[in-house]
C-alpha cells in the first residue's frame, strides 16, 4: 500500500484549486506523486500539468548520443524526444475520467523553470524524496521552490 506524507511548504492552500503544477523527474516516486495530485484534482475539478525539465548537463555523456551518429538528431533533441515519450506514458497512466492531465517537457535549469511556471497555477505539488546528507547540504527542490514563489507548494513524500 502506498503511503503519502504531505507538508505545506509555504502559504496556504486555496479553498478552490483550479490548476495544479506537478514537476516530475519520471522516477517511480514522481509517478506516485502525480497520482496523488490527480486524486486531489478529481475532488477539486482541477486541471493537472505534469512538468518535466531536462537538465541539460546530465545529458552530456556519450551514452546518450543517438545510435544513428552525429548526422541524426542533436543530443538535446534526442533527450527531449525520450523525455516526451516517457511523460506521455506517465500522463496516460495518471489520467482519470473528468480530470485533464497534460504533460509539458522543457529543457534548462530545473529550479528556474519550476519557479517561472509556478506563477500561473493555484497549487504546486512536488516530490520531497531526498533525505540524509544530500538534503542537509543541498536542501530539496520543494524547499527551494517554496522559498521563491507565492503559489502554495505541497511537498509529498511517498513510502510503502
Amino acid at each position: 500500500m502506498t503511503r503519502y506524507e504531505c507538508s505545506l511548504e509555504n502559504g496556504k492552500v486555496p479553498a478552490k484549486v483550479g490548476t495544479i503544477l506537478v514537476p516530475v523527474d519520471l522516477s517511480d516516486a514522481s509517478v506516485a506523486i502525480l497520482q496523488w495530485a490527480v486524486d486531489l484534482a478529481t475532488v477539486q475539478g482541477a486541471r493537472v500539468d505534469a512538468l518535466h525539465v531536462i537538465d541539460l548537463p546530465s545529458y552530456t555523456s556519450m551514452a546518450h548520443l543517438p545510435a544513428e551518429g552525429l548526422d541524426g538528431p542533436t543530443l538535446v533533441e534526442e533527450a527531449h524526444l525520450q523525455a516526451t515519450k516517457k511523460l506521455r506514458r506517465l500522463v496516460k497512466e495518471a489520467t482519470r475520467e473528468g480530470v485533464h492531465v497534460r504533460g509539458i517537457v522543457e529543457s534548462g535549469d530545473v529550479l528556474e523553470h519550476i519557479v517561472r511556471d509556478a506563477r500561473g497555477y493555484d497549487l504546486v505539488v512536488i516530490g520531497n524524496h531526498r533525505s540524509g546528507l544530500t538534503e542537509i547540504f543541498f536542501g530539496n527542490t520543494a524547499d527551494k521552490v517554496a522559498g521563491r514563489v507565492d503559489t502554495p507548494v505541497v511537498g509529498v513524500r511517498v513510502s510503502g
